[in-house]
């Protein structure tokens, strides 16, 4: 059963492995574009040099973490134009983060003038006012993350604008990484194992001759033709009774019910009345479908589950998605709420514990749901 269960991380491996590689490779060479032309079309090679793109400083924002600014976001649209911005520059450039820190982060509140004067200076030191090098976020993953940031900028921003990594280059590590540990992951998953298997001596060797009856003892051989002394004999030695069964129990594994909230990592509990929606419900359906792809919708309430019944998720009847709540059984369900997780950067927060659930938690939790009723 837990090679049967290995295979859906492991497929998931391999599909990124080989998504990575491929983008990979074709960003080996750089596309020259304008930026109105991205309005219109997409290149063929993520790696971009746009010319024509004027920065949207009044769009501008930034990721936080841990109380400090961790990556920019410049919004570029065509020069001279009201257009919405079709791609979104991203950096984490250290000096550009250090002037940025002087302003933003840390609870303040900066004014309006005070953040366009900082964008503009930080710009103007990643000197990105004329033409733009970078690589654009590719993949299933970066796609997902991608749309989460972008919801959070000011508009205008192009429907299908995307995040350009300034002076970004195709990242082929990874996905070999993720190519080897999948390969591995299935090669373990697939390889036959026999138990009490029979070696090639073992085969050919001679039976072993059986063992002589054991030699009684003259005071049971006088038992056998006494009655008096063979019944005194019984009640002196009453039969030997089975040892008790102290082998452990199974335990059916399962999970407390989960919330999967938009949160960032560095948020606490009190965040979560406030969270942003994961998304419209076609959006969340189609996210749960793209890691759980068997995952049947139930049209007469709103409820997605697996036909074994080891996941299900209710969205409740709200529209946009406020919150999922999540319900896994068996092992397979811990490792597809495990592969959830990784895969959206949702997160996950168990009520009964008021405490948030990392992928890494997850069997924690399900031992402890064994010891008792957690929810």
């Amino acid at each position: 059963m837990l090679k049967l269960v290995l295979l859906a991380p492991a497929a998931a491996l391999l599909l990124f492995a080989g998504e990575g590689i491929y983008h990979a490779a074709r960003g080996r060479h750089a596309v020259a574009v304008g930026c109105d032309q991205l309005l219109r079309q997409r290149p063929p090679s993520p790696r971009l040099l746009v010319a024509g793109c004027e920065i949207n400083y009044a769009g501008a924002g930034y990721r936080e973490s841990g109380g400090q600014v961790e990556e920019l976001f410049l919004p570029a649209r065509p020069a001279g134009q009201a257009l919405p911005a079709p791609i979104v520059v991203a950096t984490r450039d250290p000096a550009a983060i250090a002037l940025a820190r002087t302003v933003f982060g840390g609870g303040r509140v900066p004014t309006s003038q005070q953040s366009l004067d900082i964008m503009q200076k930080v710009a103007a030191g990643l000197q990105v006012s004329n033409v733009i090098d970078g690589l654009a976020r590719t993949g299933f993953v970066e796609r997902l993350r991608s749309r989460r940031i972008l919801s959070g900028l000011a508009p205008p921003i192009a429907a299908d604008a995307v995040i350009v990594d300034l002076r970004g280059t195709p990242d082929f590590l990874r996905p070999v990484l993720a190519l080897v540990a999948g390969a591995l992951v299935t090669l373990f998953a697939v390889w036959p194992y026999r138990r009490g298997a029979v070696t090639p001596d073992a085969a050919h060797a001679p039976p072993v001759p059986p063992l002589p009856p054991p030699v009684r003892p003259p005071e049971a051989a006088s038992s056998q033709y006494d009655p008096e002394l063979a019944f005194d004999e019984l009640a002196h030695h009453p039969a030997p009774t089975a040892p008790p069964d102290t082998r452990p129990r199974a335990t059916p594994v399962s999970l407390p019910r989960l919330l999967l909230l938009a949160l960032d990592v560095s948020t606490g509990p009190e965040a979560i009345e406030g969270a942003p929606p994961l998304g419209s419900r076609a959006e969340v359906v189609e996210i749960l479908r793209g890691v759980i792809p068997d995952l049947v919708v139930d049209h007469s309430r709103p409820v997605l589950a697996r036909p074994d019944g080891s996941v299900l998720v209710d969205l409740g009847p709200r529209d946009p998605v406020p919150t999922a709540v999540l319900d896994a059984r068996g092992e397979a369900g811990v490792a597809l709420v495990r592969e959830l997780l990784l895969m959206t950067g949702w997160r996950a927060f168990a009520p009964k514990t008021g405490l948030f659930v990392s992928a890494d938690d997850l069997d924690a939790l399900a031992a402890l749901a064994a010891e008792g009723p957690v929810d």
